[in-house]
């Protein structure tokens, strides 16, 4: 038992209470200090991470107020890295601090392969002189020496570098003060307009909230759950949790800058699959200074980022209302279940909603917001109850468009299912109709003529070719004269037989090809890009039905699609990127608004970070000739 020990100051290493004590107890050799601090000669103190807290806890002098698990929370990097490993790691890490696992709990953290250690020991010009003031001493803050820490919070300057190495080879200085080491510096104070010092103290704001953090625990599925919805919503993922890594990589890179993410060894050269095993954990631990990175790319703080709610339905939370307006439980939430899917060619999810009633629906996800509840995107079943409603309307003389009204459904869809159910049409069911039509007798005849000289003029025309020609005429009759229209048009096609067999892995090639050689006509044509995009590509082939309706038999043309689509930031700094070559091939350099008026970025676009960055090259890049008198004008 020793017969002192300094109390550790706050955000004291553990590393420099026992410097501390070497000098103060007068020490000469440094195996001396580790046998009666740790019960070894041969002891090596990490500097963030010791081990051998148990044997330390034994020897303090009676009557100390300190445990191991106080010394870890208090006074180690363990607070850091918690969150992040899975919480039957953090049981080991804990034991093996205690006891004599020195040897496996830097493995156990990914720190060995991570390259994100600190170097050499840290410190705040101004912190010392505070501490010096308060304590009569200088001492290693704990924050200072955490991977990724380039600035103080607290008085928003950098660090200053001490000739001190975290994990000095030599073993000839064990236990060293700050004081011993630390000089003189003058404090270099950020610069809030440098977008770098300003995610370094974002960086430096969150390791400090989390190392304050004693009960914030690991909860990876959580943390899957969060990142899949903020990317998605951002429309880096799908909402099944399939990434665009490489286009996140490239984001992030814009957001940060290549240089500085290499400056943390977490850059993207080579190595982005450390983007989909923060997401996707497979085992393998990742730095936190990693996770922090995209939390704040992502635009959210530690704080604001394990407040979030856990992985969003994309259609809230149940029960659904039942949509079926000749339902008595219309609009009530009576709709257990709702079925999600992946829509392939919108790559959005689609909810399907069964009610006990046999009404079923279905729309695009996600919700934005509470009405978004009471939509329908398709009718997919009406089920037995509104089939009695229409067939009861119907029998109480109603119309197709009173029905249509009252069921808030198009009247063409009712008309269909007057037919379906062998229900009599308007025209024979109500005097109110028969009435309107016998009235305007003089209409039907002009309808009628105008039928037959279009008969006249194109006598080899089907049905659908002479509804083209005279719609308005094939409409009225269809609806009012159907029996006269059934005797003067031209018989209906009959089938010859079982519809021909389509070769769709056959299809599926040739449309993939013409989508990859439509997307590269679009990006190759003159003049203001425009955004490539699979409906776009679609319309232009005339395969919007043939992907709507068979999309899942066309797998290599919904992947070539979804290959070349652009999303709207691509787009976008192809756009940026055709306006600055414009305005160098003129010699004139605009002002940012006249700039985004001619690209074609809206302010909401204009807003995100990726292209402001690229607005704010592309307008630097830009010289102005001799006879040129614009100025330049960017903001923030």
């Amino acid at each position: 038992m020793i017969g002192f020990f300094p109390d550790p100051l706050p955000d004291e290493l553990l590393y420099s209470a026992c410097a501390r004590y070497h000098v103060r107890a007068g020490y000469r050799s440094r195996e001396r200090t580790g046998h009666d601090l740790f019960g070894e000669t041969r002891a090596i103190v990490a500097v963030d991470l010791p081990c051998h807290l148990d044997t330390l806890i034994a020897v303090l002098p009676p009557g100390h107020r300190y445990t191991a698990e106080r010394l870890i929370e208090d006074h180690t990097l363990l607070p850091l890295y918690r969150p992040f490993v899975p919480s039957e790691r953090v049981s080991l890490l804990y034991n093996d601090i205690r006891g004599r696992g020195g040897g496996s709990i830097h493995t156990r953290l990914g720190i060995l392969t991570s390259g994100t250690k600190a170097k050499v020991f840290r410190y705040c010009p101004i912190c010392v002189e505070d501490d010096r003031e308060r304590f009569g001493e200088a001492y290693w803050h704990r924050l200072h020496q955490a991977p990724g820490v380039e600035v103080c919070p607290a008085h928003k300057v950098f660090l200053e570098d001490s000739l001190l190495h975290t994990r000095h080879r030599a073993n000839h200085v064990m236990f060293v003060t700050a004081e011993q080491v630390i000089g003189t510096a003058k404090p270099r104070s950020l610069n809030k307009s440098d977008r770098r010092d300003r995610v370094s103290l974002r960086i430096a704001e969150d390791i400090d909230w989390l190392l304050k953090r004693t009960g914030l625990t690991s909860d990876q599925p959580a943390y899957r759950d969060r990142y899949i919805n903020l990317l998605s919503k951002a429309g880096l993922s799908n909402p099944f949790g399939k990434m665009k890594t490489g286009d996140l990589a490239a984001a992030m890179d814009d957001y940060y800058s290549p240089e500085f993410l290499e400056s943390l060894n977490c850059g993207f050269r080579g190595k982005k699959k450390w983007l989909q095993r923060l997401v996707h954990n497979h085992g393998r631990a990742q730095h936190p200074l990693k996770h922090l990175l995209l939390m704040q790319f992502l635009g959210y703080t530690a704080a604001a980022f394990f407040q979030l709610p856990l992985r969003e339905h994309p259609f809230g939370q149940g029960p659904w209302p039942c949509l079926n307006r000749a339902a008595e439980h219309y609009r009530q939430p009576v709709i257990a279940e709702c079925e999600v899917s992946l829509d392939y060619r919108h790559q959005r999810p689609r909810g399907t909603f069964r009610c006990r009633c046999g009404f079923a629906y279905s729309r695009f996800g996600p919700d934005r917001s509470e009405d978004d509840r009471f939509l329908i995107g398709r009718y997919v079943t009406y089920g037995k109850v509104w089939e009695g409603k229409l067939k009861e309307m119907r029998a109480e003389g109603e119309t197709g468009k009173e029905i249509a009204r009252r069921l808030c459904i198009s009247a063409r869809v009712i008309l269909q299912q007057i037919a379906n159910f062998h229900l009599q049409p308007d025209s024979q069911s109500t005097k109110e109709t028969v009435g309107r039509v016998a009235d305007n007798s003089d209409l039907r005849e002009e309808h009628r003529r105008v039928w037959e000289a279009a008969r006249q003029r194109h006598p080899e025309a089907r049905r659908s070719a002479l509804a083209v020609k005279v719609r308005k005429t094939y409409t009225w009759l269809c609806r009012y004269d159907r029996e006269w229209f059934e005797q003067n048009s031209p018989a209906c096609r009959v089938s010859a037989g079982a519809p021909r067999h389509v070769d769709w892995r056959k299809r599926d090639s040739e449309l993939s090809e013409a989508a990859r050689k439509e997307a590269a006509r679009l990006r190759a044509a003159p003049g203001r890009p425009v955004r490539v995009t699979a409906s776009g590509i679609a319309r232009a082939l005339g395969a919007v039905t043939t992907l709507g309706k068979n999309g899942h038999l066309l797998p290599q043309t919904v992947k070539t699609l979804a290959k070349v689509s652009e999303g709207v930031e691509e787009a976008a700094i192809r756009r940026v990127n055709w306006a600055a070559e414009c305005y160098r091939s003129e010699g004139i350099r605009p002002s940012r608004k006249t700039f985004k008026r001619r690209a074609g970025i809206s302010d909401k676009v204009a807003r995100r970070p990726v292209i402001m960055s690229a607005i704010l090259s592309a307008m630097l890049s830009i010289k102005p000739s001799e006879r040129a008198t614009a100025s330049i004008t960017v903001s923030a």
